[in-house]
């Protein structure tokens, strides 16, 4: 298991220490203390790290050893922003790279070449907005969430996009999460109005129906038993269940115990492979067992200031089922 922080970087869990320890990642003999927002495995077995002013990194496992992708003046490595939120890898194996204000970036596999997509006036040609949030497969399409310029539909063929913004019914052009559901639908999280279940059809995305009303909502999360897990900085855990519409909440917990609604600024989850839930928030990280039992995690810090507590965004586990 791995996590990434604010002020911390990069984290491995010690079984049987039941902690985890910090990972100081070091690039030309120099320890980086930027925020990770994201860390991906993809299918290859490489594992990526990427976040605040640090570019992309290529972590290797077994040396311990860090490769860094950084833009500089002559910008070889292809990256239009040091500063990267989320990775995805498609069904082809492309890496796609969201970045704030330096639009998309597509690694291709077969030849490693960069592909750049980037907001402009030319409608259909460009992207909405060049600060990205979050990715989606769908089909032969990419649902890119941006931070003001709602949704975009990329055609990976013809390379034109089209677009769902509040025009068109979403709730908020501020999306910050998209997860997909086990039939091809998927669901995005706005910052200001709620939840929404959308599909693609042809080059058009439409709602399945109506948001689901919740505020400062992030990350998303379909668990194992198909309940949708809602991140929320203001109400945290939220649970909802899409057979009954019906939402769990502290305030309204139903059939689970009330335990499991941690009351933090949540931001995102991850179930780990025993089918507990990981919750990350800005007040550190928590372990959900058995949706009753509560077990938090201090991590240690290598942030000096007068901050109590470490910010977590993710966490992962590798496919080799190994506890980091």
């Amino acid at each position: 298991m791995c996590s990434s922080d604010l002020y911390g970087g990069l984290f491995r869990f010690n079984k049987d220490k039941d902690c985890f320890e910090n990972i100081p990642i070091i690039i030309d003999d120099k320890k980086i203390h930027d925020e990770i927002f994201s860390i991906y495995h993809d299918n290859d077995n490489n594992f990526w790290i990427a976040g605040v002013n640090i570019g992309l990194l290529l972590y290797d496992i077994k040396t311990n050893h860090f490769t860094q992708y950084k833009t500089d003046k002559t910008n070889q490595t292809g990256l239009s922003s040091n500063t990267i939120s989320c990775i995805l890898q498609d069904k082809n194996k492309n890496l796609w790279i969201s970045t704030h204000k330096g639009g998309v970036l597509r690694f291709d596999y077969g030849t490693s070449l960069v592909s750049q997509y980037i907001s402009g006036t030319k409608n259909g040609l460009f992207l909405s907005n060049n600060t990205v949030s979050s990715f989606a497969q769908a089909k032969d399409k990419i649902v890119v969430g941006t931070d003001g310029g709602g949704l975009n539909l990329l055609d990976t063929n013809s390379r034109t996009f089209s677009y769902f913004t509040i025009n068109n019914g979403l709730p908020d052009n501020a999306v910050t999460d998209i997860t997909t559901d086990n039939d091809g639908s998927f669901w995005v999280s706005t910052w200001n109005g709620g939840v929404m279940h959308c599909k693609v059809e042809g080059n058009t995305i439409v709602d399945i129906h109506n948001a689901i009303p919740s505020e400062s909502t992030k990350g998303l999360l379909f668990d194992s038993k198909g309940r949708l897990w809602i991140a929320s900085l203001k109400s945290g855990v939220m649970i909802y269940d899409k057979t009954t519409k019906a939402m769990y909440t502290k305030s309204h917990n139903g059939p689970y115990n009330a335990s499991a609604f941690i009351p933090k600024q949540v931001i995102s989850y991850y179930e780990d492979h025993n089918g507990d839930m990981w919750v990350c928030s800005y007040q550190g990280l928590d372990r959900i067992s058995n949706m009753k039992t509560i077990y938090h995690y201090s991590l240690p810090t290598l942030y000096s200031g007068n901050s109590p507590c470490v910010a977590v965004f993710k966490i992962l586990q590798t496919k080799a089922n190994r506890i980091w």
